[in-house]
This record gives structure tokens, sequence and C-alpha cells, in this order.
């Protein structure tokens, strides 16, 4: 799980980086999960945001159960925000995140609307988006770049983030021999979410950053942030407790001052 807040200019901050451990399709790793998700995090004002939007990859051995948690946060008490079930698009000219689609059919053929939007990621335009920003924040001091990451966060992680390199021939990013790339396609993930039509934060103007901000430092309590507020995440969460089917990563950040 990546938790990434966003600011303006679609700044980002990794804030926190948790490995769940356990099987998917055991139920205590889909709550340990939920509860992550469902945890505030606090804001540099002292505000308690929620996460605005989950992305979780529903095109592996597990999807079955990607889609029943999904379905699960439709009728529950305390549903984590807006979770996406996404899946990498085949054509490298994606958008980074387009139009959903049920996949659920009733025994007429016809879509159940009550049944799992998907959501197609185009992960080459989102990579490219995000290396072009490394690259020019390379030059740059740290409190003028656009991406931003914990010194809490080990060599793994970093090695994670640059484990793809991008192949002309292809139009594809391909993954370096022996590396893990759990950390860039959470991070796409995490870029996913933040596009959800409900935030459109890659969208938002000035006075619409300056007004959810305001609204934060008004309010000072839990917000949910449909009209565009500063945090929006993949699955993940900042907590404040460990579960014990959790390895902690710990990054704190103090996004949006």
């Amino acid at each position: 799980m990546h938790l990434v807040g966003w600011g303006r200019g679609m700044a980002s901050w990794t804030i926190d980086y948790v490995v769940l451990t356990g099987d998917p399709s055991r139920p205590e790793v889909w709550a340990a999960l939920t509860a992550l998700l469902n945890r505030p995090v606090q804001h540099a004002s002292g505000a308690r945001l929620r996460v605005a939007a989950a992305a979780v990859d529903g095109r592996g051995h597990r999807t079955p159960f990607v889609k029943a948690w999904a379905l699960a946060n439709q009728d529950s008490a305390d549903p984590v925000q807006r979770p996406m079930v996404i899946f990498g698009a085949k054509a490298n000219n994606a958008p980074v995140l387009g139009r959903p689609k049920w996949e659920e059919i009733k025994s007429d053929g016809k879509t159940e609307k009550r049944g799992v939007h998907t959501w197609q990621v185009g992960t080459v335009a989102a990579k490219h988006w995000l290396f072009r920003r490394l690259g020019s924040d390379a030059d740059l001091d740290r409190d003028q770049r656009l991406v931003h990451f914990s010194d809490q966060l080990d060599k793994s992680f970093f090695a994670g983030m640059v484990s793809e390199t991008f192949d002309p021939r292809t139009n594809r990013y391909l993954k370096k021999r022996g590396a893990r790339n759990e950390p860039l396609d959470t991070y796409v993930y995490a870029c996913a979410a933040a596009h959800h039509p409900e935030l459109h934060l890659h969208r938002l103007t000035r006075a619409e950053w300056a007004e959810a901000e305001a609204r934060i430092a008004r309010n000072g309590g839990i917000q949910d942030a449909p009209e565009g507020a500063p945090a929006a995440g993949t699955p993940s969460a900042a907590p404040t407790t460990t579960p014990a089917t959790v390895r902690r990563r710990t990054a704190r950040s103090t996004y949006l001052r």
C-alpha cells in the first residue's frame, strides 16, 4: 500500500508505504486494508483527512476477492472512500484513467448496475509523467521539487520506484532483471486515484485549491473531499498503530503547508 498526498500542480508526497502480509484470498488481509484506509491522516494544520480514493489492481490471480472487497464497501456502514478496481490498459497511448465500465452481468445478459466498476489505467502515460518530474526535480532545491519522499523509506522502496526503463521499440516500460516494482506500480495507482471523476485533482484551479485548503483550516476535523481535497491515495493509509499483519515502513510528511 502506497499512500500519496497531492497538492497544487499535482505535487506529490509519499506519506506511507506499508506491506500487508498474507494471502489476498483471506478476509483478515482485506480487513487490515480497510482499517488502514479508513484511518484518518493528520494534515500539517492539525486537521484529519480521510483517504479520498483507493485503487486496487484487479487483474491478478485474486481478481474475485478484489471485486468482492469493492462490492462490500457499497453496503458498509463505514465504507472506504471511492474504492476502484483497476487494470492496466493494453494501449500504450491510453490516458492515466479511462472511463469506468460495469463488469457484472445479469442472467439476461445486461449489465448489473449494482455490480463492480472497473477502471482502465494508462500506465505508460502515468510513468512518463512521473519520470519527467523526477528528472526535472534533480536540478531543483528540495522545496521546489514536485515529487517528495520521506527519508524514513528504505533503499528497496527507492529501488522499486526506478525499477523500470522505457523501451522505445515496444513503447512500453520494462522491469529490470530481478527488480521489485511494487513501489512504482502503487504510485501509478495513486495517480489514477487522483484522477477519479469526483476528485479530478489534476484539473483543480488555484481558486479551488485555495478553497480546499481554507475548508481544511476552518473545520479542522475529518474531511471527505469530493470537491478537491488535497489528500488522495492508493490502497494505503498512515496508521498510528501497527496491526499484527502489517510490516511497517513509516514515512511522514507535512504536505500542503
